[in-house]
């Protein structure tokens, strides 16, 4: 076994990821290598001392406060916009392509149209249903 293999094996070992019966040969290495035995003591050390670390959570004002910000809101409908206005724009752009080109053959060009105009009805449809759903909805004050 390579230093390089040892190393990646070391970190299973300590994890509790690595075979049983591949940690024997893992610990032989350690013991007639220097350099890897000095990096398993230091990966032990450095596990000890993350271990007691827990990441520290922002307040839930700070994220109420972010949501507030009218510039905030502003940017994601504006990004919001750019989005929606580039894709239809660019799908329009290829359907008159399409459609325009005359080398595709005229039954492909209709049964494209049909699917293009039938995913066109239930997206319009979803969203119709989406807002009529959003006004109705009487837990809308309701913090989740």
């Amino acid at each position: 076994m390579d230093c390089m293999e040892a190393q990646l094996k070391m970190q299973a070992v300590l994890d509790n990821e690595l075979d049983e019966k591949e940690i024997p040969a893992v610990m032989t290495h350690m013991e007639g290598c220097y350099p890897c035995r000095q990096e398993y003591i230091e990966f032990l050390r450095l596990q000890r001392r993350l271990s007691g670390a827990s990441p520290k959570e922002p307040p839930k004002e700070w994220f109420e406060q972010l949501e507030k910000q009218k510039f905030r809101k502003g940017f994601r409908r504006l990004g919001f916009f750019f989005f929606i206005g580039s894709y239809l724009l660019l799908l329009g752009y290829f359907l008159f392509q399409f459609f325009t080109d005359g080398t595709e053959a005229l039954a492909v060009r209709i049964l494209s149209g049909g699917i293009l105009a039938g995913a066109a009805i239930l997206i319009i449809i979803t969203l119709s249903d989406r807002l009529k759903e959003s006004r109705d909805d009487k837990y809308k004050g309701v913090m989740k």
